[in-house]
């Protein structure tokens, strides 16, 4: 098949759906179908050309009416789009011969849109009002993370705290980092701060050139990201798709708010216990965050998220997919 994947990423609005649809992309290929990306921002085309996938470059100005006529020359049977600010009649240009799938996580639809795929743990098929049981395919049985989360081995408990990962996902739009960094230094029982510098972050050389000279923060960039988790006994995290990540691998997490769509993920795993809650933002900056940090390093709510995120089994999504398009096209 010939499948052409909508997806935005860049320094402003983060890399979370370039990150999510590069791996479902990087599944297909391997598989032994061709893959074309239809992007916009430089940051997210970058990242794809380092992945060699086939990039063509759209634009809002047409509301990306040129991706139906993109579509058609390239001959593509099946278009995924992932990106909350496709405007509603998006589909209605493509061919009827074309499978159009959306990718959601805040319940828009689409018209003329054949499947919705959420692979949220906390998905709710009832607010969708214009699909069919068949064609809403949601659930952590969709959950989208790349190979090395599953293929990894599980982190196993630690009962003494000496090395941290911090994460805010693929940017840092709120310039959080340094808050972060900065309260887990007060804790002098953290040896090793990994933190991760996303691929568009605009504060790079700010954060090297603060840090450089101490021993215990460690900036890390185009990490094996499975690896980095399971080295560091425990994790800070924005409330993305990181957390699914650092939940696949069993590693306890104390999680933040940092942008809208991720509320209901945040509050989902907080409410289970299967994650600490920081709070959002503007809780970090208030000057709590260091009581915050140190509670959630205590043992025994380290093991209490750790038995809760040991039970917890998370799907092949890329795997269902797939395989489900396949009886899509088999059924219509």
């Amino acid at each position: 098949m010939k499948i052409g994947i909508l997806a935005n990423g860049s320094d402003k609005i983060g890399m979370g759906h370039i990150m999510r649809m590069s791996a479902l992309g990087k599944y297909f290929r391997e598989k032994g179908h061709h893959v074309t990306f239809f992007s916009e921002y430089i940051e997210g085309i970058k990242y794809l050309e380092t992945l060699n996938f086939d990039v063509l470059y759209i634009s809002i100005e047409d509301q990306y009416k040129s991706v139906s006529r993109l579509c058609e020359d390239e001959k593509i049977c099946v278009i995924l789009a992932d990106y909350y600010d496709l405007p509603k009649d998006f589909f209605e240009n493509f061919s009827e011969s074309i499978l159009k799938i959306t990718m959601d996580d805040i319940y828009k639809e689409y018209n003329n849109c054949d499947v919705v795929i959420n692979g949220n743990i906390f998905a709710d098929a009832s607010k969708y009002n214009s699909f069919k049981e068949e064609d809403l395919w949601i659930g952590k049985d969709y959950l989208i993370l790349r190979d090395e989360f599953y293929l990894s081995p599980k982190k196993v408990f630690v009962q003494e705290i000496r090395s941290v990962m911090i994460t805010t996902g693929g940017t840092d739009i709120f310039g959080s980092m340094e808050y972060l960094i900065d309260t887990v230094l007060l804790i002098k029982s953290i040896q090793e701060i990994n933190v991760i510098i996303g691929s568009a972050f605009n504060n790079r050389d700010v954060l090297i050139e603060k840090y450089k000279g101490n021993s215990r923060v460690k900036l890390l960039e185009n990490q094996v990201m499975s690896e980095v988790m399971i080295k560091s006994d425990v994790a800070i995290s924005a409330s993305g798709s990181t957390t699914y990540e650092l939940l696949c691998l069993n590693v306890p997490t104390a999680s933040f708010l940092m942008i809208d769509n991720q509320k209901d993920l945040y509050k989902y795993l907080v409410n289970k216990d299967l994650v600490y809650g920081l709070g959002d933002v503007e809780d970090i900056k208030s000057g709590n965050l260091e009581n915050l940090i140190r509670e959630f390093l205590r043992n025994e709510v380290l093991r209490e998220i750790y038995s809760n995120i040991f039970k917890y089994d998370i799907g092949n999504g890329k795997s269902n997919i797939l395989d489900n398009i396949k009886r899509f096209k088999r059924r219509s």
